[in-house]
């Protein structure tokens, strides 16, 4: 008559973060020193799978085999902490996260890859966080956030510089002086008695 009911059961998953060099070499010690670090892909392992995010989407690969091809090589595997939840619930929040991150193909919107400002880094961490274990290192994405700030200061500084041509050249047109007919009688200014 009644069958027996059956809760799902809650699995202890450990998050892992693998980082990758984006590339070697000299390369990557010169954008060390631009960034603070270096340019580095990642991806988060958990239930047995790796999963990242580039300009051609989301990606789910086995651990340690990043799917980007900027990948050079495994710099670092890290331990974030662990997460436990039903696999259904584990499922659940990585399509979550996956439906914020959309290929770069894709029309532009504040969810499409951007290599500054909408990188598999910032997937990683947005990922983490979703599962509830600590984030990447700040050095991850610090590449990133430099040209972030650049761009955002260059940006600043174009508009200031913009804005300053911008009345020099209105003002050029319009002069501040009126210009009087070169036939017409000259106005004599009146003393003061």
């Amino acid at each position: 008559m009644g069958g027996a009911c059956t809760t799902p059961q809650e699995v202890e998953y450990e998050v892992v973060l693998h980082t990758y060099n984006a590339c070697t070499g000299p390369a990557q010690a010169f954008l060390g020193l631009l960034g603070g670090g270096g340019a580095y892909v990642s991806g988060i392992e958990v239930g047995g799978a790796e999963y990242s995010f580039d300009d051609r989407g989301c990606h789910q690969t086995e651990p340690g085999k990043p799917a980007s091809s900027a990948a050079a090589s495994e710099k670092e595997r890290r331990v974030l902490g662990s997460a436990t939840m039903t696999p259904a619930r584990l499922r659940k929040i990585i399509r979550s996260v996956q439906r914020e991150f959309k290929p770069a193909k894709e029309q532009r919107t504040p969810y499409t890859y951007d290599l500054v400002s909408r990188n598999g880094n910032h997937f990683s961490t947005a990922l983490a966080l979703a599962l509830g274990v600590d984030p990447p290192p700040p050095s991850l994405n610090a590449l990133a956030n430099t040209a972030n700030m650049a761009a955002n200061l260059l940006g600043s500084l174009a508009g200031q510089f913009g804005g300053a041509m911008g009345q020099a050249s209105a003002n050029a047109q319009t002069p501040n002086a009126v210009a009087v007919p070169m036939h017409a009688p000259v106005p004599v200014a009146q003393g003061i008695s």
